[in-house]
């Protein structure tokens, strides 16, 4: 990847200084607020054995919400459990 450089002018000395511009952030988005209705579902979707992964691919959130519930005790996942 080439590196991009900008020129940058001081008032105090017209001598050009090169600085490199600083790399992008990725910012993540914040977790889906699970509503009350979709808890039920999901739910709903786990009890019938459906996986974490397709329960996450129909409601339109990501599999990381439904895990976080999980762990927060607001859904219950008894799948895996022994």
């Amino acid at each position: 990847m080439a590196d991009t450089y900008y020129i940058m002018y001081s008032p105090k000395n017209e001598k050009p200084e090169h600085k490199q511009q600083p790399e992008k952030i990725q910012r993540r988005r914040k977790r889906a607020a699970l509503t009350a209705d979709m808890t039920q579902r999901i739910q709903q979707y786990l009890n019938e054995s459906k996986s974490i992964r397709q329960t996450a691919k129909l409601e339109g959130i990501d599999e990381s919400s439904i895990r976080y519930a999980i762990r927060r005790g607001k859904i219950k996942n008894d799948k895996n459990q022994k």
